[in-house]
């Protein structure tokens, strides 16, 4: 079974479903995904091997899975992934995407949340899976 959660700041529901994801990551956007899978094991839809595959940010959603629920998942593939939020906002010289100095100054804080400000990177999944060996 192949689950393709709509999870909440994503396009496809319309600007509410959108905005809704807006500072989510690693939180509430996460947690459609956890809920989604949960809900298919519940349902005998989905068994206890379930693997997490994603790309871009669903590759991020991958690595957040594995660091918050490793229970959960059996295996993951992550591609593409954004693994360091604050490499994402500030970017650097050494870095080539496609993101410009202004998506960076406003698009992206107001989307992931600006994590210079109140709570620290404890939404990126390489801090999330510190210490974790399995």
């Amino acid at each position: 079974m192949v689950i393709e959660p709509e999870f909440r700041g994503s396009a496809g529901y319309g600007q509410a479903h959108l905005w809704a994801g807006f500072k989510q990551w690693g939180q509430a956007m996460q947690n459609d995904v956890t809920d989604a899978l949960r809900w298919a094991q519940a349902q005998g839809l989905a068994s206890d091997k379930a693997c997490i595959v994603g790309a871009s940010y669903g590759g991020y959603a991958t690595l957040m899975g594995l660091a918050k629920d490793p229970d959960l998942y059996r295996c993951g593939v992550a591609s593409l992934a954004v693994t360091d939020l604050t490499l994402l906002l500030e970017g650097s010289w050494w870095v080539d995407d496609d993101a410009s100095d202004l998506v960076r100054q406003y698009q992206l804080p107001r989307m992931v949340g600006d994590i210079t400000k109140g709570r620290g990177d404890d939404r990126g999944p390489l801090a999330g899976a510190a210490g974790r060996t399995h």
